[in-house]
């Protein structure tokens, strides 16, 4: 078998004592993505964004990225996935778009 996996998870891996191999390492991908809706009023999407960006900042946030296993999450930059971009473009599918 073999799997992409996040740094993160990796790490819970090999701390658990499970016998794996790492064949690669790419360099970091930006994590899980959220997207909000422009149709939401501001004041709701800035209280959606401060509240994920937040959980680090709680005892209680703490507790959900433990739960969900995710590091506190962040703002990225547009040019952290300059490296992605270039592949998902040149691969893409034009015709179905």
């Amino acid at each position: 078998d073999a799997a992409f996996v996040a740094v993160f998870g990796y790490s819970d891996v090999i701390e658990s004592g499970a016998h794996v191999r790492e064949i690669a390492r790419t360099k970091p991908y930006p994590g899980i993505g959220f997207i909000v809706a422009k149709r939401l009023p501001e004041r709701q999407r800035e209280g959606i964004i401060t509240a994920i960006l937040g959980l680090n900042n709680s005892i209680q946030g703490k507790e959900v990225l433990k739960k969900i296993a995710f590091p506190p999450f962040r703002r990225y930059s547009y040019e952290e996935f300059d490296n992605f971009r270039s592949y998902f473009i040149k691969n893409s599918d034009t015709k179905n778009r």
